[in-house]
């Protein structure tokens, strides 16, 4: 549906071939975050290149991932005359000074080469599969893929709709950023009404799920919303003032919480320390509520609150 400034999202390509879409996928695929196609770690940002699904956490993943490490370029046409190349995803590569050279995914070329071994394999009669995200298919079934993907799912299709969907993407993300505004500002003026301060209102988990949902989809937080949301956050926020995390947050360092072996409150900064003094039998290593360092304390030194990088602690132990 169109929201403000923002047009409906281009709908997706209906094409009957392995690897295309649902329609609840497709929702997530837009506004649910993902796997950096670079790095692997975790990110709420959308997809950089709809047309060959890359999605980025940051400019040096951009960066990789638009390099030759990414990307093939066909240079001497080897795909041209591949029986992958009439449905693998391409893009023209335009050369003013020679010739155009289509650009293709590596990792599609890879999927691709893995999906043929295993076709080879269970042609030969093997039990086990190449990779199990693969229908079971032998050569001939395979080949017969193969047309189907070339006869529908052509890359003309896929850049059509990638077109589409970087054109509607900045109209997308200005109308959330205006929402996002009124959102904030409103919950702002209910935070006044209830006397509680903003920025403890925000931290609460279901709030904080509030937010997020209603910008992504582009919709106003309204009273009703607060009213049958307000009893859940206000109990948050009173667990977090009494120094009890809810599930779903994360301590910060300027935080006091109570210790889970003993009805303290101890800064964030000070409860491994805490820990080590109080409860020599417990970790101060995997403590509830605090991110885990990348540093440990050494297990063989009883009562220390020395930490060591991982390369540290593996010296520490040979001298002990």
């Amino acid at each position: 549906m169109t929201r403000g400034k923002c047009p409906r999202v281009p709908a997706l390509p209906v094409i009957d071939v392995r690897g295309n879409y649902s329609h609840p996928a497709y929702a997530i695929f837009l506004f649910g975050g993902g796997h950096c196609t670079g790095c692997s770690k975790y990110t709420e940002k959308t997809p950089f290149s709809w047309f060959f699904r890359f999605r980025s956490c940051s400019a040096a993943c951009n960066k990789l991932l638009m390099s030759g490490l990414s990307l093939f370029a066909d240079k001497e046409k080897k795909y041209q005359t591949h029986p992958f190349g009439s449905w693998l995803p391409r893009m023209t590569q335009f050369n003013p000074h020679g010739q155009d050279v289509f650009l293709y995914s590596r990792t599609a070329i890879k999927n691709a080469n893995l999906e043929q071994q295993q076709a080879f394999q269970v042609e030969a009669g093997h039990v086990k599969l190449v990779n199990p995200d693969f229908p079971r298919r032998n050569v001939e079934e395979l080949n017969a893929e193969y047309s189907k993907r070339g006869a529908r799912a052509t890359s003309s299709l896929y850049l059509q709709h990638a077109f589409e969907i970087q054109s509607w993407q900045p109209r997308y993300t200005e109308e959330r950023a205006s929402i996002r505004v009124i959102n904030r500002n409103y919950i702002e003026l209910i935070c006044r009404a209830e006397e509680r301060k903003l920025q403890g209102v925000m931290r609460c988990p279901t709030m904080a799920k509030l937010f997020e949902a209603f910008n992504r989809d582009l919709q106003l937080i309204t009273f009703t919303v607060w009213m049958h949301n307000r009893d859940d956050i206000l109990n948050e926020l009173n667990s977090v003032q009494n120094g009890i995390l809810p599930a779903g947050t994360t301590a910060r360092n300027g935080d006091k919480i109570r210790c889970a072996y003993c009805p303290r409150l101890i800064s964030v900064r000070g409860m491994a320390n805490h820990v080590v003094d109080k409860h020599p039998n417990a970790s101060a290593d995997t403590i509830p509520f605090i991110p885990a360092r990348k540093e440990k304390h050494c297990p063989l030194c009883s009562g220390s609150k020395r930490v060591y990088s991982q390369r540290g602690l593996k010296d520490h132990k040979l001298v002990k």
